[in-house]
């Protein structure tokens, strides 16, 4: 209970001061009630600051990666931050002086924390990050994963991974090369046997003859107009020894990402199709299939692929085709005599299946690469050579019929990109971007290792404490408040 004396009005008109008092108990409950109310000022105090800090790192975080590398999004829509700042070195020192400077610009006072809502900075020290070329690309190939996928529905997606796994079935069956030359030394022996030749024409001297060519010379209109240019391998990713994150936590990619990644680069890189000849190479899916020098190189060796998957395509074609076996036991009997071994004609049959098949997917690539579409595999009404002429078809300009909704040029490089190692695919890729974002001057020094995609940094703040002070409770000086923030940021 509080006892307070009674106050006495002092008379009129007497200059005698009125007084009061206080018990000590009063005084004390007071200094208590005090207390608690500095208390309840200093805990609001220590979760505003801690709000505060947590919002000045995040605007100065996300300040920094807004420094994103220009060509790499002008070009290529990534978003990346260039680690090395446009120098030849990455330093993790960069990054982290510029978040320095930014926190200190977002705090807007002194910064020694004696107000009541200021913080002072401590540090900022780097967890883990991740670049581009970590886990043999997988963070390239999931940070364009994540770009396209608002851009292409599942549905889609699903059935252009079906249409072009089917592709990797027929590619993978064997080159007719060998049934072509069983055949011709099964012939050269019968011929010996009987000391003559045959007069008919031979489709399998003609294709043997044609395979000493230069293939692009039989496919393409105008060999001296190809492009020239080339890549100096000695400074591409697999040649060279790359920056690595820290970060080891980097997901698998699954069929749907390839599929993501197989369209962004039908958008984005060229072909033959679609030369770009301002850039480090015209025929840029061609290089990434294949890795070679120089343009022609990798056109060649696409062309050389190009031929395995139609020969083994074409070859079922004739195998299902009753009428076409039937030619071929024909003229297998002719080439080989009608009283050759059944062995002999059975050899000279799978060579002359092997031969057919051959002369119909030059033509097929000398349509794929006018622009044309050739089905998987065809019926006959999309069949276009005959046997018995090969030489005439071969040493002309006989392109194959165009195949409504069959596969362009372009659908079979992305067969061959699905093949593709992750490692592969993805550093065959950056090479190409690396290369062309290079051809600015001010970009001259790019590297994709060196582009940070993610990165997590633990920031230090510390703050006195000042309502606490007032405070007559115990509580043996407490001294500064420290504030420590994770604070992470990935583009994608």
């Amino acid at each position: 209970m509080i006892f307070l004396t009674p106050l006495r009005k002092a008379p009129e008109g007497s200059d005698m001061k009125v007084r009061g008092s206080m018990t000590v108990f009063a005084a004390l409950l007071f200094m208590l009630v005090a207390s608690l109310l500095f208390a309840l000022l200093e805990a609001a105090r220590v979760n505003m600051l801690e709000a505060y800090a947590n919002m000045t790192s995040e605007m100065a975080v996300e300040s920094v990666f807004a420094e994103y590398q220009p060509g790499l999004w002008e070009d290529y829509h990534l978003l990346c931050l260039d680690g090395a700042y446009g120098g030849t070195a990455f330093s993790e020192e960069y990054v982290t002086g510029a978040l320095d400077t930014r926190i200190r610009m977002n705090l807007d006072t002194q910064g020694d924390g004696s107000r009541i809502m200021e913080l002072a900075y401590t540090s900022a020290i780097p967890e883990e990050y991740q670049v581009l070329t970590d886990g043999n690309g997988r963070v390239f190939l999931q940070c364009i994963s994540d770009y396209m996928q608002e851009n292409l529905p599942l549905m889609a997606v699903q059935a252009l991974y079906e249409r072009y796994a089917g592709e990797q079935a027929i590619e993978e069956g064997k080159s007719v090369d060998d049934s072509v030359q069983n055949a011709k030394e099964a012939l050269e022996e019968v011929q010996r046997q009987k000391k003559v030749r045959t007069q008919n024409e031979n489709p399998i001297d003609t294709v043997l003859s044609c395979k000493q060519s230069l293939l692009l010379g039989m496919v393409v209109k105008d060999v001296e107009s190809l492009s020239a240019q080339k890549l100096v391998q000695a400074d591409c990713l697999q040649k060279r020894v790359l920056q690595s994150g820290t970060n080891t936590q980097i997901p698998e990619v699954e069929w749907y990402d390839r599929i993501l990644v197989l369209e962004y680069a039908d958008n984005f890189f060229s072909d033959y199709s679609a030369p770009q000849n301002d850039r480090a190479l015209a025929y840029e899916l061609e290089y990434v299939v294949c890795g070679k020098a120089s343009d022609r190189e990798n056109l060649e060796a696409v062309v050389e692929r190009l031929l395995l998957a139609r020969e083994a395509a074409n070859v079922i074609h004739i195998m299902l085709n009753q009428e076409k076996r039937l030619v071929i036991s024909e003229a297998a009997v002719a080439l080989a005599g009608a009283t050759a071994n059944p062995a002999v004609v059975k050899v000279v049959e799978y060579g002359l299946i092997g031969a057919w098949a051959y002369a119909e997917s030059i033509l097929d690539i000398r349509a794929l690469l006018c622009g044309d579409r050739i089905a998987l595999i065809k019926n006959e009404e999309q069949w276009t050579s005959s046997l018995m002429n090969l030489s005439q078809i071969l040493e002309g300009s006989l392109c194959a019929s165009d195949c409504e909704g069959g596969w362009s040029y372009q659908d079979y490089l992305k067969g061959f990109l699905l093949t593709m190692t992750e490692r592969n695919l993805a550093y065959r890729m950056m090479d190409v971007m690396e290369q062309n974002i290079r051809r600015t001057y001010a970009y001259r020094n790019c590297r994709m290792d060196h582009m940070l995609s993610a990165a997590s940094y633990m920031i230090t703040y510390e703050a006195d404490s000042l309502f606490w002070n007032f405070s007559i409770l115990p509580h043996n000086d407490i001294g500064s408040l420290q504030y420590q923030m994770m604070q992470s940021f990935s583009y994608y």
